[in-house]
């Protein structure tokens, strides 16, 4: 696991669980591990955001420098996360 700033581990990954669709919410170091969903109780995973799990895997391929979010991304981000995940795996 990669070392963060204390800026990036005070943000929040906000993502849907895979099964019941409820807004999560986990900080930074949580990215690409299993939690479960406090709504529905299923696994899910909280998304790469950084993109280290993928620069391990093509280290030759930077990610792209302009990369823009989409109008409904920046709503989905603006809503408050509905529940905290607690660890699952």
């Amino acid at each position: 696991m990669p070392a963060f700033p204390p800026e990036i581990l005070a943000m929040e990954v906000k993502f849907l669980c895979t099964s019941c669709k409820s807004r999560l919410g986990a900080d930074a170091r949580w990215e690409g591990r299993a939690v479960i969903c406090s709504v529905c109780g299923d696994r899910t995973r909280v998304p790469h955001w950084s993109g280290f799990a993928h620069r391990r895997r093509t280290a030759e391929t930077p990610p792209a420098a302009n990369a823009s979010l989409s109008p409904e991304e920046i709503a989905f981000l603006s809503l408050p996360a509905t529940a905290q995940p607690t660890a699952g795996a």
